[in-house]
């Protein structure tokens, strides 16, 4: 279950809870330098980006 107490610190609202000071910026260090480095887990891919035409230029095309 998702912990509520995780939820002050994530990435994609932290600065609006900063500003507001929902969680100080002491809080927020404090609990960036306790998680855990997983980096071990990270795993490399390969991704090839291949293009299409846009939708317009298959319309004039017709």
């Amino acid at each position: 279950m998702y912990d509520r107490t995780l939820r002050k610190f994530d990435s994609r609202i932290v600065q609006r809870h900063l500003a507001r000071k929902v969680v100080t910026r002491d809080e927020y260090k404090t609990h960036i330098d306790a998680l855990e480095d997983c980096s071990h887990l990270a795993e490399e891919s390969e991704v090839e980006f291949v293009s299409s035409p846009r939708k317009e230029e298959t319309e004039d095309e017709d």
